[in-house]
């Protein structure tokens, strides 16, 4: 996934992106973005897990709330 997909993604979940980073990892054969996100709709994260779970090219995935 490109990271203009990626973003939209998010961004249907109700998320803002304020950082994104991207690099090859594993000698070039995967792709990993790192990001900070807000959002205050507590549900989006559950829909947006739910959505990553179903995508065949995700190999894993981690949302980390900072606060309330």
């Amino acid at each position: 996934m490109d990271e203009e997909a990626l973003c939209r993604m998010i961004a249907g979940h109700g998320f803002t992106i304020t950082k994104i980073h991207s690099r090859l990892i594993e000698e070039g054969r995967l792709f990993e973005y790192r990001m900070v996100s807000r959002s205050r709709n507590k549900a989006g994260a559950q829909a947006l897990a739910q959505q990553m779970l179903e995508l065949p090219n995700v190999v894993e995935f981690r949302i980390s709330p900072t606060g309330d």
